[in-house]
């Protein structure tokens, strides 16, 4: 299956999985990425984006307004949701970042998605974290 002329959104679109979705969907569909730019070495990604001309804009998700602006603004076809704070050790020395960035993110894209006049398709990515310990794994 293939997805054309599509409006897809990407949250968390400079990462490793968002960033290649964003130059593989742009090929035959219109895309967006949001990132909040807050890990180190992402100004090359970004630099690629604009040389593919693909819509690029720093945001942070947890902030409802201006997540509003670009979500109604863009109205996408389908989001690829993939922002998340990822470090185990900063959900235990900063829990409200934390907390901020994957519920709050989250709740916001599943609000602004549940009043969109056209709902969005969701794609969301979690991660190996979630399963625990594999089995015959030690405890």
């Amino acid at each position: 299956m293939q997805i054309r002329d599509k409006k897809i959104l990407i949250t968390g679109g400079l990462g490793f999985i968002g960033f290649n979705s964003a130059l593989h969907f742009a090929k035959n569909n219109k895309v967006c990425v949001i990132d909040d730019c807050s890990r180190l070495g992402v100004d090359k990604n970004i630099t690629k984006l604009q040389k593919e001309n693909i819509e690029f804009h720093e945001i942070d998700i947890s902030i409802y307004d201006d997540f509003k602006n670009i979500f109604f603004i863009f109205e996408p076809d389908v989001v690829i949701h993939l922002a998340a704070q990822v470090a185990v050790t900063l959900s235990i020395t900063n829990p409200l970042q934390d907390f901020q960035t994957n519920v709050l993110g989250s709740f916001n894209l599943l609000e602004l998605s549940r009043i969109s006049p056209k709902p969005p398709t969701i794609i969301y990515a979690s991660t190996n974290k979630v399963y625990g310990n594999s089995l015959g794994e030690p405890q």
